[in-house]
């Protein structure tokens, strides 16, 4: 006897059926027959009292029950027979899928042994001479995955040749943290830092990157929510890539690969950078020109995040091209980076497992650490001083500090001709602070202003300090000193027309005084002294306004963008208003009661 395939299913759906407890079954039943008694006695409670519209609208809700009844009542069709065959299927896929993540889970985690400062500068030195052959590959071991014959390989990822950015998904303690640390340590540990630098941005106030912040690759490092010093990664971010478009134009070439000495490849690790463009959008149009020019720059982003479907628009994900997503708890956010939902099912104790996206589909892995990364980065280190590596250039610092501490300079190391430069400060370009040194013998009179009197005795006692560290000796005396040497300076307190028109006579000496008001003090002088102050470098405390209008001394808009990031005014902080504006905190002083003794400070 011959069954028809169809007739098969039926009788198989009829099994299905029969096997369900009898509970289900009854629940099952009375699902149906209950709405279709509450519609009969409905029924005839109308037309006993001749309610024709309502027992009119009724019957579509009768025959709507009917037919659903007959559907569930009636053994299972072969079409969703089918179905549930496909969605069988699916699972047994996914299960495939999640298989060789618990092989891993099921094996004691291995650590890989750390490598002897001597052998990481034989790698790093293996590294540049294929790097000359142009051989441009950069693998970094990971850990361990599955390869095409279902078998444990080694799991490597080179950023630049798969990428040229990755978008890394996992819900924390799914081990995204592990993920970047073993990245970036592993390129530490076979690239040297003329080859490969990093920039680590941490915006949701974690410590994943503060121990690779000591790399000597590492160019920049955020370490928490910090809104002004995302706001100057930013900006040096964008430097950085416009230095490269103007050394590729200069060069007429169309990849840092092209030059004959080729900038060190950047790797940007973000975690949760998408917090930053929801808290700073006017940057975000910049994020999106850094991702689209990133290749052919050497700039590659790994940006981690935990809802990767809502948080990244499909212009930056299209310029993302290697995904990553490791446990998640949406099984949407797996569909959306590897068109399945597998990473979903990943269990809450595989730390550390993933899967890649992959042209065959997700591709499992597991990550691998180093036994004791904080002796690995110590032979780094080592490696690096033996090789007298350069440290990574920074391209962006942390903001001035509200206490500027002086930092030790020996003065039987100071430069045989102290008068040329000397340093007062820490200066602040909107990215980077570097030391502010001044040259002396370029300004005939310095005057600080737009002061209090005790912000400015301050500064001057900084100053005093300052011009000691570099080497000056200094006298206390009154104004009838005179130096026998080639060039003084006087440090004067508290100056008035009468002085300045004294000491500016002196060819040579250098004139450092405070002024609460310039435009005052202008008229009174006379056309030597004037011409004088109008050449001076002037220091000016509160800089809202022109420190001196009358002689054209205007705030650049660079400055006044500089002074925005710090709204609370502080009395080291002022502006030197010389050929151009800078911002500039002075060296917080040593208590010292020199100004308070003398008005009159001689250095020679």
């Amino acid at each position: 006897m011959v069954v028809s395939s169809t007739q098969a299913t039926q009788a198989h759906g009829i099994r299905t059926s029969s096997r369900r407890p009898l509970w289900q079954r009854i629940m099952r039943i009375l699902s149906v027959v209950l709405p279709l008694v509450s519609y009969t006695v409905m029924g005839i409670w109308m037309s006993v009292n001749k309610q024709w519209l309502y027992l009119i609208f009724l019957i579509p809700a009768v025959l709507t029950q009917l037919t659903s009844a007959l559907s569930q009542l009636s053994p299972i069709t072969a079409d969703n027979y089918t179905a549930r065959s496909e969605s069988s299927t699916q699972s047994q896929e996914d299960s495939n899928s999640i298989s060789p993540l618990q092989f891993f889970s099921h094996n004691d985690p291995q650590q890989r042994p750390i490598p002897s400062w001597q052998l990481i500068v034989h790698d790093w030195l293996t590294a540049r001479d294929a790097l000359k052959h142009e051989t441009h590959m950069y693998p970094a071991h990971l850990g361990r995955a599955e390869d095409e014959s279902k078998k444990i390989s080694d799991f490597t990822l080179d950023i630049i040749e798969q990428g040229p950015h990755a978008l890394v998904a996992g819900t924390t303690g799914s081990g995204k943290s592990v993920l970047l640390e073993t990245w970036a340590i592993d390129y530490a540990r076979h690239y040297d830092p003329s080859i490969l630098n990093f920039v680590f941005l941490d915006f949701k106030g974690g410590s994943t990157f503060q121990r690779l912040a000591s790399l000597p690759h590492c160019a920049g490092s955020v370490s928490n929510l910090n809104l002004l010093h995302a706001k100057r990664a930013i900006r040096g971010l964008i430097a950085e890539m416009r230095r490269r478009e103007e050394l590729l134009a200069f060069h007429h070439v169309s990849s840092i690969d092209e030059l004959h000495e080729p900038c060190a490849q950047l790797i940007i690790m973000a975690d949760e950078f998408f917090i930053l463009t929801r808290e700073i959008p006017q940057y975000e149009q910049y994020f999106s020109t850094l991702i689209s020019l990133g290749r052919s720059l050497g700039m590659h982003f790994i940006v981690c995040t935990q809802n990767p479907l809502n948080q990244v628009n499909s212009h930056i994900k299209a310029n993302m091209p290697l995904h990553i997503c490791m446990r998640v708890t949406d099984p949407m956010q797996s569909l959306d980076l590897l068109s399945s939902p597998v990473a979903s099912r990943i269990d809450a104790h595989m730390r550390g497992a993933g899967f890649i996206n992959a042209p065959e589909g997700p591709s499992t892995f597991i990550v691998d650490t180093y036994a004791d990364e904080r002796q690995l980065m110590r032979n780094i280190g080592k490696a690096s001083r033996f090789i007298e590596s350069p440290q990574a250039h920074h391209i962006f610092t942390p903001p001035l500090p509200d206490k500027l501490t002086r930092p030790y300079r020996d003065v039987s190391n100071a430069s045989s001709s102290p008068l040329s430069h000397v340093i007062i400060g820490i200066m602040d370009t909107g990215i980077v602070t570097q030391d502010y040194d001044i040259n002396l013998e370029a300004h005939k009179v310095i005057v600080l202003t737009g002061m209090s009197d005790s912000d400015a005795h301050l500064a001057l006692c900084s100053f005093a300090q300052s011009l000691t560290v570099a080497g000056w000796t200094m006298s206390i005396t009154d104004e009838s000193f005179t130096s026998e040497t080639e060039h003084s300076v006087l440090i004067h307190e508290s100056c008035d027309a009468r002085d300045i028109e004294t000491f500016v006579t002196s060819r040579n000496t250098t004139l450092i005084c405070f002024i609460p008001s310039l435009s005052r003090i202008s008229s009174q002088l006379n056309t030597t002294a004037r011409n004088a102050l109008a050449h001076a470098l002037v220091l000016q405390g509160n800089a809202s306004s022109l420190a001196m209008p009358e002689f054209g001394r205007n705030l650049s808009s660079e400055t006044k963008e500089i002074m925005t990031d710090y709204p609370t005014p502080h009395p080291m902080r002022a502006v030197s208003f010389g050929q151009s504006c800078i911002f500039f905190q002075f060296f917080d002083p040593i208590f010292d009661e020199t100004l308070e003794k003398s008005l009159h400070l001689w250095f020679s």
